[in-house]
């Protein structure tokens, strides 16, 4: 929109608000590009004052009588004055050709650097900056400087001397420490690296030697380039004094019965040393054996490993020792030390304890004298320990788990150790055994003897519920607390029946009540023998017998054939009393098995399986 369009918007009274609208916005639009003019650019001018790492920077601001502005210079190295660094900010000035400076240090000497005037025009919070032309200035070359001086790695011989050099951004063309015993010097060496560049301070050494021990000394770094030559500050140091070698680490390894390997460390304290051993039995070391060390020990300052290696020694014998070194100093003796030789373990057999049918613990004591050592409790029986004495063999076949203990020179109890899986009632010989690398000590004999065994205790019971082929027999067993087998023997004869399983009917402790019932399975008129069986670990246990008859059929019938026991589904299984075997079946019996069998099938066939078992097994028919 135009200035003229505003007479149309003017005369048209519906517009009168958008023309004060349109009016401050050409007003407010006008101030703001008033408010963000740029001032006019700044004139960069020659610096003055240039040296090695400084130079005054100059310009001439130009902001006008309503501007304000504030001003910085900007510098680099090359021929760009952006992406360098920046002075502190300047001002604010207003007006015109006014004159600015700044200085600026820390320059790297030798250098072109650029450099501009930069003017900074802020208004609501919008800064726009505008900079003056590059100028340019080098700056001058300048000598070497030394930062510092310092040493490290002093002996009584030599050190190493060291200096922060800046070469000022000129290779050096040579590089010095001057030494002496006083700041006249009168030594010299030259530096490492031996040629520095760059405009870094970096670190300039050089190790020397050739020094008296105990000494004061002065030195300096003198650092040279093609502007000049730079002497730096002078410093001390003083060498170590000579001193006797140093004895420490003393041990003993590889330690048996009869040999042990003597070990320490030797400091030969900046001077050849040379070493021995001295060991004997008397802490005073007197009467002591000498043995010479190795070839001599290097002129350095190290711990440096030494050893040697003895024999002959007697078992379980306290030996004492030291190491002795010497350089041209002085002599130095180590701390006397002691080590006691291996020797087959102490072992000493304690009693025993918790004895029962099957088991026993046994203690003791071993002194592993020395080396590391296992133990275990060795046993027999009586029988055995006799019959491998009468052989010259070991009295102990039989042997628990092997247990360790470190080596020591300490007595230390042993034990419990638990022997199990024994046999009830017998007695037992017994010792600790403990061996190591030098060899095996049994300890004293002992012997105990187990509890006696414990099989069941049996009662044979009456018998109830008799009629002409049933019956109950009854019982009781004492398990003696072990898993027990019930059974009754019952037979027509006297102790020469069959064994069949018993029933549990209930329990009080370890004492069982126990029946066995036969139904439809035994003769009338016939008289049965029985007693109650048990079997544990420990044996088998027959009750008292007892006896029964059934009832024998009315004289008006005729007496069927007896019916045969039938043995027990599980009877193959169980023991029968020693001395018997598997009993034959009479026709008798048999003729009872086939009628029980008949009994099972259907009724329409039951009497002609009874006709046809009576025909083949019967004595007598029924008429």
């Amino acid at each position: 929109m135009g200035i003229g369009d505003l007479g149309w918007i003017a005369g048209n009274s519906r517009n009168f608000a958008a023309v004060a609208m349109v009016s401050a916005a050409i007003v407010a639009l006008s101030a703001a590009a008033a408010s963000a003019a740029a001032p006019e650019a700044p004139v960069t001018e020659a610096a003055t004052v240039v040296t090695g790492t400084t130079a005054t920077l100059h310009g001439t601001l130009n902001p006008g009588a309503s501007a304000t502005v504030s001003y910085d210079f900007t510098y680099a190295r090359g021929e760009s004055c952006t992406e360098g660094a920046t002075t502190p900010e300047g001002g604010p000035v207003t007006g015109k050709a006014i004159k600015v400076s700044t200085s600026v240090s820390e320059l790297e000497a030798n250098t072109e650097y650029s450099f501009c005037l930069v003017a900074n025009l802020t208004e609501s919070e919008l800064t726009e900056s505008t900079s003056g032309a590059p100028q340019s200035f080098k700056t001058l070359a300048s000598a070497p400087v030394v930062a510092s001086a310092s040493t490290s790695a002093v002996t009584p011989f030599g050190a190493t001397l060291e200096a922060q050099v800046n070469p000022e951004n000129e290779t050096t063309a040579s590089c010095t420490f001057e030494y002496g015993e006083t700041t006249a010097y009168g030594s010299s060496a030259e530096c490492s690296p031996a040629t520095l560049e760059g405009a870094e301070t970096q670190l300039a050494s050089a190790a020397i030697a050739a020094l008296e021990p105990g000494t004061a000394y002065h030195f300096r770094a003198v650092v040279a380039n093609a502007t000049g030559t730079t002497k730096g500050v002078d410093g001390e140091f003083s060498t170590l004094p000579l001193e006797a070698p140093i004895v420490s680490g003393e041990s003993v390894s590889e330690l048996t019965s009869t040999h042990a390997t003597l070990r320490a460390q030797v400091n030969p304290n900046y001077q050849e040393t040379t070493y021995s051993f001295e060991y004997g039995t008397s802490e005073s070391l007197a009467g002591a054996i000498t043995v010479a060390g190795g070839a001599p020990l290097s002129a350095e300052f190290a711990e440096l490993p030494v050893s040697t290696s003895i024999g002959s020694l007697a078992p379980s014998t306290t030996y004492f020792y030291r190491v002795t070194a010497e350089n041209g100093t002085g002599k130095m003796e180590g701390p006397v030390e002691q080590f006691t030789t291996t020797a087959v373990p102490v072992v000493s057999t304690g009693g025993a304890a918790r004895i029962t049918r099957t088991s026993a613990t046994v203690t003791g004591t071993v002194n592993p004298a020395g080396a590391p050592s296992g133990y275990s409790v060795v046993y027999a029986t009586q029988a055995d320990y006799e019959a491998a004495l009468a052989s010259s063999a070991d009295p102990y076949g039989r042997s628990t788990a092997t247990a360790g203990l470190p080596a020591s020179y300490e007595t230390q109890a042993v034990g419990p150790i638990l022997i199990d899986e024994l046999e009830p009632g017998t007695t037992y010989h017994y010792a600790v055994r403990a061996a190591n690398a030098v060899g095996t000590t049994t300890g004293n004999d002992g012997t105990f003897t187990t509890a006696p065994a414990t099989p069941p205790i049996v009662t044979t019971g009456g018998a109830d519920g008799i009629t002409q082929n049933t019956a109950a027999i009854h019982g009781s067993i004492d398990t003696r607390r072990l898993a027990t087998i019930s059974q009754f023997e019952l037979g027509t004869s006297p102790f020469a029946g069959s064994l069949v399983s018993a029933s549990v009917d209930g329990a009080s402790g370890t004492v069982l009540s126990v029946s066995a019932s036969f139904g439809n399975l035994l003769q009338p008129g016939v008289t049965y023998y029985y007693r109650a069986v048990a079997r544990n670990r420990d044996g088998t246990t027959y009750g008292s017998e007892s006896s029964f008859t059934t009832a024998a059929f009315p004289p008006i019938f005729t007496v069927p054939p007896a019916l045969a026991l039938l043995p027990n589904p599980d009877a193959s299984s169980l023991e029968s009393k020693p001395g018997t075997g598997p009993v034959k079946l009479t026709n008798k019996q048999k003729l009872a098995k086939a009628l029980k069998a008949c009994a099972k099938k259907p009724k329409k066939k039951r009497a002609a399986c009874r006709r046809s078992a009576q025909k083949k097994f019967g004595t007598h028919r029924r008429k």
